[in-house]
């Protein structure tokens, strides 16, 4: 048996090895996405938000689980209950005349993972996940249409959470959305 070949086949392992040795640490780094769980919510501007609670609360029978005011006591958030996921939210209009979507929201079972997934494929994300205004984790995109992407998780100490099972509700599932907003003008009262 001849030695002197021996060593030659093991440097060869080691240089392939070696070689494949990144490829190897590129794949086992890739993070995982975390799944999109559904559409969290939707946030409009209203020019009335009386009107927006008549509609959204009277007419469409959604629940107000809660609402964020104002220092002064006017509302700077109103959220409308479809399900135990989702919601209608309505902030008041800052200048008349302007788009009314604010933002849509995406549900996720892990934001700061998903963060951490969109960055390693170049999106433009924050350098961190917050928690908004109800307690949830949140962080914002924007799409390639330019409109603002809320990604959310729901936290269990979030007022989300907290008011799952409470508050009545017709729907048990928003599948949709389209997009077709105009000014409502309200009706002549005469």
């Amino acid at each position: 048996m001849n030695l002197r070949f021996r060593p030659l086949g093991r440097r060869i392992r080691s240089c392939v090895a070696l070689a494949l040795l990144p490829i190897g640490i590129l794949f086992a780094q890739a993070p995982q996405r975390p799944r999109i769980l559904g559409i969290a919510h939707i946030t409009f501007y209203a020019h009335d938000c009386r009107e927006s609670r008549a509609y959204y609360g009277d007419f469409l029978g959604l629940q107000e689980p809660y609402a964020l005011k104002n220092t002064d006591g006017s509302p700077s958030k109103l959220f409308f209950k479809i399900n135990d996921r989702q919601y209608v939210q309505i902030v008041p209009e800052r200048e008349a005349g302007t788009d009314r979507l604010i933002d849509v929201g995406l549900e996720t079972e892990d934001a700061e993972a998903l963060r951490v997934y969109l960055a390693s494929k170049a999106v433009k994300v924050p350098d961190r996940v917050h928690r908004d205004e109800i307690g949830n984790a949140v962080f914002d995109l924007t799409d390639p249409a330019g409109h603002l992407i809320e990604i959310t998780q729901y936290l269990p100490d979030g007022k989300t959470a907290l008011a799952n099972g409470r508050y009545g509700f017709e729907s048990t599932f928003c599948s949709h959305g389209t997009r077709r907003i105009r000014r409502h003008e309200p009706r002549s009262r005469v």
